[in-house]
């Protein structure tokens, strides 16, 4: 123990208003004259010293001298208490500088009269705990008492009570602890109860629920139709149990029910059916199950197995011998089945057409069903043959019956006939062939054959006539008409007819009769096999001007051997034609080739080109071949070289003009006089392209014309296979000269000026001739055949001439063809490419002289020209 030891134990005192309240402390100390004080509040904080005792004196603080004291060792007693002095209390002792310290809440409320609810956790079942709860209110707390039927309950083996009393547990509850608990509370205000009813469920007495069934009738078993009644019974229970009928499948009885029937005084349920039985209750069980709240479990009786004998339904003969067609030969087994009745039905085979019974059976105590078979091998006798079974029981006595039949028994037809007709024919003719059978079943398919192969229905051959007659053994004898519309493919055919059976996925065929339809042969268009057109190959995308094409033409089959016609743009050709050749074709005809050799030249560009073939006996039946359309690739020539000079006025627009005709389409470009590019919408120049079929039209088109524009434009034109260049000189129309002061002196200069100008145009003209006579000179090898072989409206203006002992340079392939034509194209020296994509230019001295010497004429000619306009 320390050397001081204070104990408040209640944290929280509870007091009412207007009595006295005790806030317990004790204290242990083994020190003499130790000191006692209790707070308001907590010291050190917000406290007020109520009262002090030291060496047995106790001061009082006046504030409370009227209702507090010390009482007891060190407890502090407060009277005819009030709300407001709830709050912290604590108790303090010391002694020789030791300190400990309690402290307990004063709760401070109004008086209250006690009262009380009271219910309990579950409902009661036997043998189950039950907790019954008495909720208390009041001021101050209220004490409990428990009673049961208006008899005080002491606490036993079976009653047990909280430490507080509010709580009663019915240990192991049994059906006499139903009835009415009161929970009574009392406090210094007065007393109160509350009520609870208590009912303690249990189950029906042992043995439940019971099943039983009405008795048998005096034939000792029931029977469809009869009467039956099932009963199920319980006795006693709380709450009255559930008790309901149901099958294996335990859906709810469709009979006339009644349900939980109860008798008081005898404590017993009872539920009932009533119904006539049906076949469809034999073997049944029913069940009748029992419910009660009392337990979570179920409770089951039956019936057992309902014994109903009851009459089987007709039996049923196997389908198979009724709709199958069966095979002459084949195996057969009748099948008669009962599936129903209790007991199994007997069952009998009767033959109709002799009355005989071929075999009866009488099913075991096991089966599950009846079945009676006989088997035997048809034969083609048994066509349309009818069989009886009969079933019969103790309850059916007068047989059912089904029947198998008429069996449909199939049998080949023995013998087939086919017509022969007149020979011969031609096509376009028409023939009827006619096949007939023999007695058959089912009737016989007639299929007819074209060299060994199946024939149907078409354009050309038809099933025109079928006709069935009554045969033999109930069969069919089969007769029909095949008209056939002779064509190239019928050309020494070979025909037969054969009858066909369909049984068992087996094909019978009937003798048949080859027939030669044909003895000559058949007249025949170059038409086949169709659809089969005349073909044209031997071009296919493009060739070259120069080159040699070779055409083919191809008829179909004919007879006799087709005769071929070349057109080219519909004009029918015999020029480069070779000789026929006849191959062996479809239909025993023949096959007619021809070629047609042409030597290609940019006028066969877009050129049609197709033969036709015909057969002499068929004059109105031409078969045409394809079109086709050639496509011949040349290097570009000018159209437009009349067009050289073209004039046009200082601030006039100028139209120089340049024609390619290529194909492929070229690229256009225009050089000044010099040598640099024109281009489009830039220093008053406007290109314009037209296009119509090969021809490319570019206009270049020079707006308020200068004096500097005048000189030599050069059109350059190129595609993959050449280049071609056109030279247009610009120049005016008329010079003005404006009179000045010294009239006649004037006059002298103007003389003076136009005799040099006349000059030096005559000696540009010469020099540019002869640089135009190098170009030709040069020109490709595909341009100078075209230049021999065209006209010359078709090509330049002059005629070309050979080269001669010319000097050739080769730029290397890096200096592109449109540098080189630029440089020559500046001084109107002429080139071509060599086939390498190099460029080759003529001598080169003279390439220089006349270079040199046309810079020069050029200035002097503008010198003067702007001299004589000064």
């Amino acid at each position: 123990m320390s050397a001081v030891d204070v104990n408040v134990p209640q944290p929280i005192t509870y007091g009412l208003v207007g009595y006295d309240t005790t806030l317990i402390c004790v204290y242990k100390t083994n020190f003499t004259r130790p000191i006692l004080t209790w707070y308001d509040g907590f010291s050190g904080t917000d406290e007020i010293i109520i009262l002090q005792e030291m060496d047995g004196v106790v001061y009082v603080n006046p504030d409370y001298q009227d209702r507090f004291s010390l009482t007891g060792q060190a407890s502090l007693r407060i009277n005819d208490t009030q709300l407001g002095d709830s709050n912290d209390y604590e108790c303090e002792v010391s002694a020789c500088g030791k300190i400990d310290r309690g402290s307990t809440y004063l709760a401070v409320s109004e008086s209250q009269s006690p009262d009380c609810t009271l219910q309990h956790n579950t409902q009661p079942v036997e043998g189950d705990n039950v907790v019954l709860t008495c909720t208390t209110e009041g001021i101050p707390p209220p004490t409990v008492q428990w009673f049961k039927d208006g008899y005080l309950i002491e606490e036993s083996e079976r009653y047990t009570f909280s430490e507080d009393g509010t709580e009663l547990t019915i240990l192991n509850t049994q059906r006499v602890d139903s009835g009415v608990y009161i929970c009574n509370v009392t406090n210094l205000v007065g007393s109160s109860s509350c009520y609870d009813l208590i009912d303690v469920w249990y189950l029906p007495n042992d043995g439940w629920p019971n099943c039983t069934v009405s008795d048998e009738p005096s034939t000792g078993y029931f029977q469809e139709g009869e009467q039956i009644v099932i009963t199920c019974g319980a006795t006693g229970g709380n709450p009255t149990p559930e008790l309901y009928w149901h099958d294996d499948n335990f859906e709810l009885m469709n009979k006339s029910c009644f349900w939980n029937e109860q008798h008081p005084i005898y404590e017993l349920t009872i539920s009932s059916c009533t119904w006539e039985l049906e076949s469809s209750d034999n073997g049944r069980v029913y069940t009748c199950t029992g419910k009660s709240d009392a337990s979570s479990e179920t409770y089951d009786c039956d019936t057992g197995q309902l014994d109903v004998k009851y009459a089987p339904d007709s039996p049923t003969c196997n389908v198979t011998a009724e709709n199958n067609l069966f095979k002459e030969g084949n195996e057969i087994t009748l099948t008669c089945v009962s599936l129903d009745g209790n007991p199994l039905a007997t069952l009998q085979w009767v033959n109709t057409s002799s009355g005989m019974v071929m075999t009866g059976t009488t099913p075991g105590p096991n089966d599950s069903e009846s079945i009676a078979t006989h088997s035997w091998t048809l034969s083609r006798t048994d066509n349309t043959g009818v069989y009886v079974c009969g079933a019969t029981n103790i309850i059916q006595t007068d047989p059912l019956i089904c029947s198998s039949g008429p069996l449909n028994v199939s049998f080949a037809a023995m013998v087939i006939l086919l017509s022969e007709p007149n020979n011969p024919y031609k096509r376009g003719d028409y023939v009827t062939l006619t096949c007939t059978s023999s007695s058959s079943n089912p009737p016989s398919s007639i299929g007819w054959y074209r060299n060994n192969t199946l024939v149907m229905n078409s354009d050309y051959e038809t099933v025109v006539d079928t006709d069935h007659i009554d045969g033999e053994y109930s069969g069919t004898i089969t007769r029909q008409e095949f008209e056939i519309y002779l064509t190239a493919q019928h050309n020494s055919a070979v025909y037969q007819c054969a009858s066909f059976l369909f049984v068992d996925y087996e094909t019978v065929r009937s003798d048949y009769i080859i027939f030669d339809v044909f003895s000559q042969l058949c007249l025949i268009p170059p038409t086949e096999p169709f659809p089969c057109q005349t073909s044209l190959t031997g071009h296919d995308g493009h060739v070259m001007a120069g080159e040699e094409i070779i055409l083919t033409c191809t008829s179909c089959s004919s007879n006799p051997q087709a005769e071929l016609i070349w057109y080219v743009d519909d004009m029918e050709v015999q020029d480069g034609l070779s000789v026929p050749r006849y191959t062996h074709a479809e239909y025993n005809g023949k096959q007619t080739s021809q070629n047609l050799t042409k030597l290609m030249t940019y006028l066969d560009h877009g050129a049609v080109i197709y033969c036709e073939a015909y057969n002499p006996e068929f004059n109105e039946e031409m078969n045409s071949s394809n079109k086709t359309v050639l496509n011949v690739h040349y290097s570009p020539f000018i159209e437009n070289t009349d067009e050289a000079v073209i004039k046009a006025d200082v601030m006039e627009t100028a139209n120089l003009t340049c024609e390619v005709n290529s194909n492929p389409d070229s690229n256009i470009t225009w050089y000044d006089s010099l040598g640099n590019e024109v281009i489009n919408c830039t220093d008053r120049s406007i290109i314009v392209e037209i296009k119509k079929d090969t021809i490319q039209t570019s206009v270049l088109l020079i707006t308020n014309v200068t004096y500097t524009d005048y000189g030599n434009y050069t059109c350059y034109a190129e595609n993959y296979i050449n280049m071609t260049y056109f030279v247009v000189y610009l120049s005016g129309t008329s010079i003005v000269f404006y009179p000045v002061n010294g009239g006649q002196s004037y006059k002298t200069e103007i003389l003076i000026c136009l005799m040099c100008s006349l000059i030096l145009i005559i000696v540009d003209i010469i020099l540019v001739y002869f640089i135009r006579r190098e170009d030709w000179m040069v020109k490709s090898e595909d341009q100078m055949t075209r230049d021999q072989e065209e006209p010359i409206s078709k090509n330049e203006s002059v005629k070309p001439r050979p080269r001669g002992d010319v000097k050739r340079i080769v730029y290397k392939p890096e200096i592109s063809a449109k540098m080189t034509v630029l440089e020559r194209t500046y001084d109107n020296v002429p080139g071509e490419f060599d086939g390498r994509n190099n460029v080759v230019v003529v001598d080169e001295n003279k390439y220089d002289e006349s270079k040199s010497f046309t810079k020069v004429s050029s200035m002097l000619w503008h010198f003067l020209m702007l001299s004589c306009i000064d």
